[in-house]
């Protein structure tokens, strides 16, 4: 594959991976996003379990405020089953603590109503935290019935408070009132609705809560997925990238000083495997500098060869392969009477004398042949 095709398939896998990583990054921020609504599905799922406990606990505490009122005559006990009234009821905000052991640490800490939180009734609480109609219903049914066991306790309370002198009798009386089987037919009234509401809170909570789970499941899957992507895909981008480059970044960047430097000292073989890469482009072009190098060198030592040939006083010639004359100097033209014209193209017979025997002309043919030059008086 030339290297010079594989530039369009490596820049379009850079935009393919910029495209992943745009791709793996939205589906984090999605899963991360999936994940906080499993966390806000179960503080959604605390939140309808505290609003329903808070109909029960109410109740409870009603009853036990009454209860002691009527037995100890403290107004404290009634001062606080009229403030857990206006709670419920949304005339006073619900104070910071409050689902706990609230009224039992009340004699060691102050009521603290919240910062800028409103007063809002237990029901319309419920509605805004996505109760369903028919579990609003059911807790209104609960509320109906708390509110006439509220009542009754009043009374009860009222009775020890008229000014009887059968005090004793009207204390008897109101305990009765809150502990006989009316009083806890009407307890049960309230009570069973609200479990009702438990079950369906539940039910409905924790789907929601599996459902997003099961989101978070996919979208993690997905992330997951683009993320092995990208790993595939870098790592075909690494496997294009070092086709196209033909070796590591060192090695081009230390061929590249190389050459930039001059230096074209020997030829390297280009390896199969890294043909028509970039790497093997600059081993081509120190090749042929090399060679042009070379050449260069050639050059001056026959530009040196010919400053000697011209200027020495001896009489040169020079001859081709075939034993034809291809240049003479100046001091042969003025030894032999010959222009170089008239002795270019002719061989050296042309200055046999008669003076030397054949062997004279073998022996200077034999140097030349072992030699490739001869040099003597003729």
């Amino acid at each position: 594959m030339d290297s010079r095709n594989n530039f369009p398939i490596f820049f379009n896998k850079i935009w393919l991976i910029i495209a992943l990583f745009i791709l793996l990054f939205l589906t984090f921020s999605i899963y991360i996003h999936s994940e906080k609504l499993i966390d806000d599905s179960n503080n959604e799922r605390l939140a309808s379990y505290q609003l329903v406990n808070h109909l029960r606990q109410s109740s409870d505490d009603l009853t036990r405020m009454a209860r002691t009122y009527v037995a100890t005559g403290d107004l404290f006990y009634k001062k606080t089953f009229l403030e857990i009234l206006d709670i419920r009821d949304g005339r006073k905000p619900i104070p910071k603590g409050y689902y706990g052991a609230y009224w039992d640490l009340l004699f060691v800490h102050q009521t603290d109503y919240a910062e800028k939180r409103s007063a809002v009734s237990l029901l319309e609480l419920m509605r805004q935290s996505g109760f369903t109609e028919k579990e609003l219903e059911r807790m209104t049914e609960a509320k109906i019935h708390s509110d006439k066991l509220a009542s009754l306790e009043l009374a009860a309370m009222r009775l020890i408070e008229s000014g009887n002198s059968d005090v004793e009798t009207n204390k008897t009386k109101a305990t009765s009132m809150l502990y006989d089987k009316n009083y806890h037919q009407i307890k049960a009234l309230i009570m069973q609705p609200i479990s009702d509401v438990y079950d369906s809170v539940n039910a409905r909570t924790l789907k929601a809560v599996n459902d997003r789970k099961y989101n978070a499941v996919i979208f993690r899957s997905i992330f997951i997925i683009v993320a092995l992507l990208i790993i595939g895909m870098l790592w075909r981008f690494y496997s294009t990238l070092h086709r196209t480059l033909g070796g590591t970044a060192d090695e081009i960047h230390a061929l590249m000083l190389k050459i930039g430097s001059g230096d074209f000292t020997a030829a390297i073989d280009v390896k199969p495997d890294i043909k028509n890469s970039v790497l093997s482009h600059l081993i081509e072009m120190q090749n042929r500098l090399h060679a042009i190098e070379i050449e260069r060198e050639k050059s001056v030592d026959e530009l040196r060869l010919a400053a000697a040939f011209f200027s020495s006083q001896e009489a040169i010639m020079i001859t081709d392969t075939d034993n034809r004359i291809v240049r003479v100097n100046q001091a042969f033209t003025d030894i032999t009477g010959y222009t170089a014209d008239e002795v270019i193209g002719q061989t050296p017979r042309l200055l046999q004398s008669g003076k030397h025997d054949k062997k004279f002309y073998q022996e200077i043919w034999q140097t030349i042949q072992r030699t490739g030059r001869w040099q003597g008086e003729i």
